[in-house]
Formats: C-alpha cells, structure tokens, sequence
C-alpha cells in the first residue's frame, strides 16, 4: 500500500513546527499584496527583462537565472545565518494565495524539504529563497542588491 503524500503546506508547517517557528496564517488578500510587495522589492528587473513578472513560473528564476544579483549556495546561508530577525514572513510557492507570519528566536532553514519558500523581515530588507530544486539556490539577496546589473544566465 502507498504512503500518502503530505501536502505542501503540512509539510511547510511541520517543518516551521519542528524549528520552533509559531506561524500565523495570512488572509489570501493580505499574502497577496506580500507577494507584490516582495516582486516588486527583489525581482522587478524580471518584469523590465522579460515583461513578465515571473519568469518560467517560479519567482525564484529571477536568481537562477541571474537577472537580479543573488548569493548563492554556501554564500547565501552565510549571509542568512548572519541575519538576526524574529518576526518574518515565509512565503510558500508564490501564488496559491498562502503565507505565514512567523516569530522564532532563530530563522527557520528550509533547504531540502523539497519546498519552495521566500523568507523576508517584516521590513523586505533581505530575503532567502529556498527552492525544491537541490541544484538550484538557496539565494540570499538585500533590497538594495536587487536593481544591481547581471548578466542573464542563459540556459
């Protein structure tokens, strides 16, 4: 008999439970307006590159495809590790209207758990991404990083 598939957002709860992350789930209106927000701070140069406000369906190929400048990897966990934030945001997979105010004494780590998440202080002066892909981020960027100049990853 197979084993039933967790839904992604237990998954996502579960995960924040077991980090010690209390979650206050978000009215869809307001995720949306978060979800703006967030494109508008960190990946507005998707939409003047390629018209479009997100590229290939995941936000988060505005960093995996290098058109806003991103750590990565090692680097990007490093720079997260360094951020000291108590109450943010997550983000799950961009438009299925979900999102979550989150308070922890520590940033929830979100790598591997085959979820797409964005991660951001109340105030969107950084953000981590974390996507399903292992090969792909997690990316680290700040507000001010996300109108520096790249040259697109071409793939």
């Amino acid at each position: 008999m197979k084993a039933k598939k967790q839904d992604p957002k237990d998954r996502l709860l579960a995960v924040l439970e077991l980090q010690h992350v209390s979650t206050i789930e978000l009215p869809e209106q307001e995720v949306h307006a978060l979800q703006d927000q967030w494109r508008r701070v960190f990946a507005s140069r998707v939409k003047k590159l390629t018209g479009k406000r997100v590229h290939l369906g995941f936000d988060w190929h505005a960093f995996s495809y290098s058109m806003v400048h991103a750590l990565k990897g090692e680097d990007a966990r490093q720079a997260y590790r360094q951020e000291s934030c108590r109450a943010f945001y997550v983000l799950p997979h961009m438009d299925e209207g979900l999102g979550y105010k989150c308070q922890a004494n520590m940033l929830p780590v979100l790598e591997g758990k085959y979820i797409d998440a964005y991660v951001c202080p109340l105030s969107f002066g950084w953000t981590m991404v974390y996507t399903h892909e292992s090969e792909c981020g997690p990316y680290f960027t700040r507000a001010e990083w996300a109108e520096r100049q790249t040259k697109p990853a071409l793939r």
